[in-house]
């Protein structure tokens, strides 16, 4: 709390985290609300006679309270106008719970998603990855560079018998013979792997997330599917830029007024791939399920002839009607039917994002806890 007037205060009611079922049931059956749509205030008698523990702690200024994830919880100011500042954070066990239990929460009762939980996941794979890959590299360059005089075994096991045998190695930095008595070789990097350990486990946790998201939004025919992050090297053969000469209606290049059509090839696979990778980074897109409010990541199913746009707006992808693919397995659709399937990005993009986080955990796990690479059919 940052200021109260008066001397004020708030009272904070509270509930576990592993009670939000027994909290849901309780306000559907016995006093008939949602909890989810946050529109009921509930009373100290109501609270006092639910068949859960109900904690309570009183905030003044300077008191910083912290809320379990999915704690119900309610707030009461008490002696005049309070502010309070609100920092909202998405841990990793947070965005585990989220996937699971929240947004199926949130898509059956139509509330509208604020945090966007599967583009938080996304986002984190990329920054989580990039960082990763920094610090495995300036690691090795460490090693490398800054230690040329430096020969690091990670035991006695590891050497042949002939280096052991050998006096010329005597002599070496982590070099311990086997009737040394010096103290055991503790390698300088052991903090930071370490470090990068942690790191690594906690990308993999979001890799298996993000896996459970690609196999939601995959479908056989995403190639085929209009995208919203186009390319433009993706039409195939383009006219080379520079040319001159027009025609007498200054309509383009004509052999006629000495100008020249000169093609070029289409972009190769991958470059063109790397193009649409670096697009769907920088562009962000907020659409949401016109029935449930469901954001939506990647897939979903657009009508543009129930919903077209003004007079003289060009419509593009994502201005008409939009259903996500959990409404329309349940029925849902537009007056017209004339849904089409639609997708933010390139399918294969995702792919690459989420076998690049694969690839830099390869470098940072034993193999036991590598990730294979996924392919789209």
């Amino acid at each position: 709390m940052c200021f109260s007037e008066n001397g004020g205060s708030s009272f904070w009611f509270m509930t576990a985290a592993n009670d939000a079922c027994k909290v849901a049931e309780y306000f559907q059956k016995k006093l008939r609300q949602e909890l989810d749509w946050e529109t009921r205030v509930t009373t100290v008698e109501e609270l006092g006679n639910a068949p859960f523990t109900v904690y309570v702690t009183e905030q003044k200024v300077g008191d910083l309270v912290l809320v379990p994830p999915r704690s119900c919880h309610q707030v009461v100011n008490s002696g005049g106008l309070a502010m309070k500042t609100s920092w909202s954070r998405m841990t990793l066990n947070n965005l585990d719970k989220a996937l699971h239990c929240e947004l199926p929460i949130y898509r059956r009762v139509c509330r509208p998603e604020q945090y966007r939980v599967k583009t938080v996941l996304y986002r984190s794979i990329l920054q989580l990855t990039e960082e990763l890959q920094k610090a495995l590299d300036t690691e090795v360059a460490s090693q490398t560079d800054g230690h040329d005089d430096v020969l690091m075994f990670p035991n006695d096991n590891d050497l042949a018998d002939g280096m052991n045998n050998n006096p010329a190695l005597s002599g070496l930095v982590g070099y311990r013979s086997p009737n040394s008595e010096s103290p055991p070789h503790t390698s300088p990097f052991s903090e930071s792997t370490a470090k990068l350990t942690e790191r690594a486990r906690k990308l993999k946790r979001l890799v298996q997330l993000f896996d459970e998201v690609l196999h939601e939004e995959f479908s056989t025919k995403h190639a085929e599917m209009k995208h919203v992050v186009l390319s433009d090297s993706s039409a195939g053969w383009t006219l080379a830029p520079g040319i001159t000469g027009t025609d007498a209606r200054g309509a383009g290049p004509s052999p006629a007024a000495g100008g020249k059509l000169i093609l070029q090839p289409p972009v190769d696979h991958r470059e063109r791939q790397e193009e649409e990778r670096e697009r769907s980074r920088n562009e962000s897109h907020t659409f949401a399920c016109d029935f449930c409010g469901a954001d939506l990541f990647q897939s979903f199913f657009e009508c543009k002839h129930c919903r077209e746009p003004g007079a003289g707006v060009q419509p593009e992808v994502g201005d008409g009607l939009l259903i996500c693919p959990g409404c329309y397995v349940e029925g849902r659709s537009c007056v017209c039917g004339q849904l089409e399937p639609v997708q933010c990005r390139s399918f294969d993009t995702l792919l690459l994002e989420r076998n690049a986080a694969a690839e830099v955990l390869s470098r940072a796990l034993p193999p036991e806890d590598h990730i294979e690479p996924l392919h789209g059919r």
